[in-house]
């Protein structure tokens, strides 16, 4: 891969990072570590009702599981930086083989060509 390709994926990778920690901090300023009781301004969940505090707390695990989620993102998209560093960008980590650029282009953080990354998901 040339030089200003590399370029162009390592601006996408760092603008997808930004992004990424954006959207961590945002939900990180939403209370997402705080107390299920200090978020609702109750004193304990004695006197609030069970389907309320099971709202409530459906409700924080999906975020904490959105969060996660963007976190193995951030890491991939650090991953995939370092690559470009050592050369070994574009390449898929299981046959070596070229990833295409369309794929690169929707998910610059890519670390397995489309065919691979089938046979693992499958």
């Amino acid at each position: 891969m040339n030089q200003d390709k590399l370029e162009h994926y390592k601006q996408l990778l760092h603008e997808e990072k930004a992004k990424l920690k954006e959207t961590a901090l945002a939900f990180r300023d939403r209370g997402i570590r705080e107390n299920l009781n200090d978020i609702a301004g109750e004193l304990s969940a004695y006197d609030q009702h069970p389907a309320d505090y099971g709202s409530q707390l459906f409700e924080r695990q999906k975020d904490l599981g959105l969060l996660e989620n963007i976190e193995n993102r951030i890491e991939l998209v650090n991953h995939a930086l370092e690559k470009i560093t050592s050369k070994a960008y574009g390449r898929c980590e299981i046959c070596h083989r070229e990833i295409s650029e369309q794929r690169l282009q929707a998910v610059p953080y890519a670390a397995l060509c489309i065919n691979c990354q089938e046979k693992q998901e499958n």
